[in-house]
């Protein structure tokens, strides 16, 4: 998957050679490319209205290992010339900087989004009891919600705190097989350092999600390093949570492909 590859001109090349469900998935990539490169296979049938086996199927075709695949090479090819212009009442209103906040995280964090830490972290949960997924704050609790409704669809046994008591409580039920995912994207970890050193001493895995190095970095088994640089101060935390949620749409992707090749 090192080799860049434009997936655009690939569909030019084969589309006299698609079928009616594979043309109506070539046409949505083609006009939404950057959606396609940041949402779920499950997401993309939806939008598309075709089964997610189409869309692993259309990969393939275009030479592609699987979906997973496809996305990489979108998102590759993207740079910041590539940006649309920036709505002439966004630009007048100050709304730009929501968008570019959003934009910038995203192309910061690309090749994570797209990278072996969503296969090994997806891997660590398939091998997991059970899934504790504990945020240092509002923002990534409500993160830790999402990741624990779409991993309980895919048939995992996740459980999740809304406060830093109830994270405490939870941990007495620690076991060497479980799974400890902790997400901090306000720099304060203050509240998961102990849980995840009482994990460790379990035996339990550990991973992380953070935009910073401390010591809940060094207790971890993985971590998967957010890139926070050159984000408009006022809109970063915004723009971390919506990257915390493009990292649960790749785990959730990465997991899928996994039930689809069984």
């Amino acid at each position: 998957m090192d080799n860049k590859v434009d997936v655009v001109s690939q569909i030019f090349k084969k589309h006299e050679q698609f079928s009616d469900v594979e043309l109506r998935i070539a046409q949505f990539i083609s006009d939404n490319p950057r959606l396609v490169a940041i949402s779920s296979i499950s997401k993309l049938a939806k939008m598309i209205g075709v089964s997610t086996s189409s869309i692993s199927r259309f990969a393939r075709i275009l030479g592609l290992e699987n979906i997973r695949e496809l996305k990489f090479h979108l998102a590759q090819s993207f740079n910041r010339a590539d940006l649309p212009t920036v709505d002439a009442r966004l630009a007048t209103s100050g709304y730009n900087l929501i968008y570019e906040s959003l934009s910038t995280v995203l192309l910061n964090n690309v090749t994570t989004l797209s990278g072996s830490h969503i296969t090994i972290l997806s891997r660590f949960i398939e091998e997991a009891d059970n899934i504790y997924i504990f945020g240092s704050d509002p923002i990534t609790r409500l993160c830790a919600e999402d990741a624990k409704l779409r991993l309980f669809e895919l048939g995992n046994v996740v459980i999740t705190a809304e406060s830093p008591q109830h994270m405490h409580a939870c941990s007495r039920n620690f076991r060497s097989n479980d799974l400890v995912i902790t997400l901090d994207i306000t720099q304060h970890p203050d509240t998961l350092i102990p849980i995840v050193a009482k994990a460790k001493t379990l035996e339990c895995r550990t991973a992380v999600i953070t935009s910073q190095l401390s010591e809940l970095t060094n207790l971890s088994d993985m971590v998967l390093a957010i890139n926070a640089q050159d984000i408009e101060k006022t809109y970063k935390y915004n723009a971390l949570r919506h990257l915390l949620t493009a990292y649960i749409d790749a785990l959730e992707l990465e997991l899928l492909s996994r039930i689809e090749t069984k």
